[in-house]
């Protein structure tokens, strides 16, 4: 009979990763704040990288394994919205003025970070749009080369322009997502 895989069946490493996750999460609910019921739902955006650190929903939630993972601390954890959420599907419940001064947080914005936004998408833009124009300009002189050498120095001009177009672009997408995130927590709270 063949060896077929069982459906379902873990390696011997996702079974340690999970009881290191579960055991994470054991560890922190014996802080005396986190005295509300572990919501199972926390377990599936859990996930650890190759230094040990803790990430819930790609957002570090632990201090390195080899200093005995600690959680961070919850003043900083509260700031993010998914972190917000790992401490409430933790467990952790908060005192009612810590709520009440959490949510004036969320409905009011400082005019510096909003500046510091601005600042930042207008920053994106320019550099997606230089490295667009470079790249435009790199093509154009690739079609009028014939030496080899040179060609393979355009060629890689162009990859480079073209990967800080698209990273530009993508810290634009990611800081105005974060953005819209934002104003739904604000129209939902």
């Amino acid at each position: 009979m063949p060896d077929v895989p069982i459906a379902g069946t873990q390696t011997l490493e996702e079974i340690r990763t999970d009881k290191e996750r579960h055991d994470f999460i054991a560890t922190i609910r014996t802080d005396a704040d986190f005295t509300g019921r572990v919501d199972p739902r926390i377990y599936r955006h859990l996930s650890t990288d190759e230094e040990g650190y803790l990430y819930y929903n790609n957002k570090r939630v632990s201090t390195d394994r080899r200093q005995g993972g600690r959680l961070l601390s919850i003043k900083s954890l509260q700031r993010n919205y998914d972190t917000r959420e790992f401490l409430r599907l933790a467990g952790y419940k908060q005192a009612p003025d810590q709520e009440l001064k959490l949510e004036r947080e969320m409905q009011t914005v400082n005019p510096e970070q909003t500046e510091s936004i601005k600042s930042k998408i207008e920053s994106f833009k320019i550099t997606e749009d230089w490295a667009k124009k470079e790249k435009e300009k790199a093509i154009r002189e690739l079609q009028n080369t014939v030496d080899e050498t040179e060609k393979q120095k355009l060629q890689e001009k162009i990859q480079v322009y073209d990967q800080l177009e698209i990273q530009a672009r993508r810290r634009y997408k990611d800081v105005t997502q974060n953005q819209f995130k934002r104003i739904n927590e604000i129209i939902n709270d």
